[in-house]
């Protein structure tokens, strides 16, 4: 299990296991000319983990429609079912890269970390069981954390927090 937030930059082609790698990031930044999908089925074969993944990211429907096909989507077609989290012009997508990186980069990785936990352990769980998985995550790990404790004394004070990291 990966318990760090992750990024995926996609700047050509993502096909096959290169989608699925795209896919499975926590956040997916296409360029404009990116193009993502599963051309396997013409090669007489299927990606076993995009036939697993697939339809928990994109929905059922497509997922079959990507598969079955074979068929290119571009990456704005992708954003548009959830494949892709934002697309950028190709021009500015080394900018946008970093920017989303300097804004991991403020905050406070122990924070992030259980952040994510929240979220990724209670996806596949019926929402009240994802509510108090979250609430669990929060009280018992996060609220004890001393970056907890800065990040809301500085809101209070007005003034950007000084992590820890702990």
């Amino acid at each position: 299990k990966v318990d760090k937030p992750t990024i995926s930059v996609v700047a050509g082609p993502a096909l096959g296991a290169g989608c699925i790698l795209a896919a499975a990031c926590d956040i997916v930044l296409a360029a404009s000319s990116a193009k993502l999908g599963h051309p396997e089925i013409r090669g007489g074969v299927f990606n076993t983990v995009a036939a697993a993944l697939l339809p928990r990211l994109v929905g059922r429907k497509r997922a079959f429609e990507i598969l079955l096909t074979g068929t290119s989507l571009t990456a704005a077609d992708a954003e548009r079912i959830g494949l892709v989290t934002r697309t950028i012009s190709d021009e500015r997508l080394d900018a946008e890269v970093a920017a989303v990186v300097q804004r991991f980069q403020e905050s406070s990785a122990p924070v992030m970390q259980l952040t994510r936990r929240a979220i990724a352990g209670g996806m596949d769980l019926p929402y009240e069981d994802a509510v108090r998985h979250a609430e669990d995550v929060y009280l018992n790990q996060l609220m004890g954390s001393e970056d907890a404790e800065e990040g809301l004394k500085a809101v209070l004070e007005r003034r950007k927090p000084v992590w820890k990291g702990r």
